[in-house]
């Protein structure tokens, strides 16, 4: 009761000095939602896109075309691989695909958009694609349009729009334009596949033996399930967060200072006062005690303000991109863990000042002037 008294004798010291640790953790709470969110759009975008038991990629470089191949002849696998390449087009460099329009339905699922359908893949051809949505508005193309594009060897071709479909910004395994393999390999001088989609009828320990054994030739090929892809996909996020935390840290490791400044300088204001306290029959940890809670109050007081601030923020900034398909995802778990940081470091900050004051000898504190 004591602390909670002198935390509300000065409301306006008391503001400021949780302002700082409420800056701090605002930008932590921020970038932690963002990132939950980022990490759940890439969740649900693979989880939307692929239908395969297995999903093969290799985490430095691209896989060779004969691994799908490989795969196909396999007893009870089938298989379809993924052409990835850069392509010149409209004075921007644009993400190409190259798909097997008789597979890949099975494995991937497209979104199309109005006046496309299935009909697109068979009509693929030597000429055809698929663009995306994003691509198809920013040129002003149609089913039906034509436009040229030039590969990474130099080769120029001429593509007519046979659908489109809508892509999310982040996680989708096909880029701008998709093309017929038989066409992406002509035109690469050296095609490879970005991820390599395989289907054993379950996941199973002796389907990933079987697919280890297969591909022992290919070290660089990893074999995972969905859920172990998206965690690898993920990873990069996670890395920029961690990151952002280390950097976000200092900020609160700097406001952790003014509470100790502020209780230091309300410890001297309070001499007298500590003095007739420890007159009355306080003691030493009764006044430890109080001052530590003096500090954790400061410290929650900023945390829950904090994380409040961050999470509209986050709200905000999630609305904004909203044409990134970005989902807002609230991190529970990582929210308690920064109020349970705040708590403890709110602690640890009134350490000092509180051994300082239970060294006050009562009776020369009663006579501070």
């Amino acid at each position: 009761m004591l602390a909670r008294e002198n935390s509300c004798r000065n409301p306006a010291r008391t503001a400021v000095t949780a302002g700082a640790l409420t800056v701090g953790l605002a930008l932590v709470a921020f970038v932690a939602t963002l990132g939950a969110g980022l990490r759940g759009t890439i969740n649900d975008t693979v989880r939307q896109q692929v239908h395969a038991d297995y999903v093969i990629s290799a985490d430095t470089a691209t896989l060779s075309p004969t691994v799908a191949a490989i795969l196909q002849r396999q007893g009870g696998v089938t298989a379809t691989g993924i052409r990835q390449g850069q392509t010149s087009t409209f004075g921007n460099t644009e993400q190409i695909n190259g798909v097997d329009p008789a597979t890949i339905a099975r494995f991937y699922h497209f979104k199309w958009q109005s006046g496309s359908g299935a009909g697109a893949l068979a009509a693929l051809g030597m000429t055809g694609s698929i663009v995306s949505n994003q691509f198809a508005t920013d040129h002003h193309l149609q089913v039906g349009d034509s436009f040229a594009v030039q590969t990474e060897s130099g080769t120029r071709l001429e593509l007519v729009v046979r659908g489109i479909q809508s892509t999310p910004t982040f996680g989708s395994l096909l880029g701008a334009v998709t093309i017929n393999t038989a066409l992406f390999d002509r035109s690469f001088t050296q095609p490879a596949d970005h991820v390599v989609l395989a289907d054993t009828g379950g996941v199973s320990p002796a389907a990933e033996q079987r697919l280890t054994s297969a591909l022992a030739g290919f070290p660089d090929a990893k074999i995972r399930t969905v859920p172990a892809y998206i965690n690898t996909a993920q990873a990069s996020v996670n890395t920029l967060l961690n990151l952002l935390y280390v950097l976000l840290a200092l900020s609160v490791i700097v406001s952790l200072f003014g509470i100790v400044n502020t209780l230091a300088l309300s410890i001297v204001e309070r001499t007298r006062e500590i003095g007739a306290l420890r007159a009355i029959g306080m003691t030493r940890r009764q006044l430890k005690r109080m001052i530590k809670i003096e500090s954790e109050l400061t410290a929650m007081i900023g945390a829950t303000l904090g994380i409040v601030v961050g999470l509209v923020l986050a709200a905000l900034a999630t609305a904004a991109l909203a044409t990134w398909s970005l989902t807002f995802s609230v991190p529970w778990a990582t929210l308690l863990v920064l109020a349970i940081i705040a708590l403890f470091a709110g602690r640890i900050a009134g350490g000092l000042p509180a051994r300082r004051a239970s060294r006050l000898d009562p009776l020369q504190a009663l006579h501070y002037e």
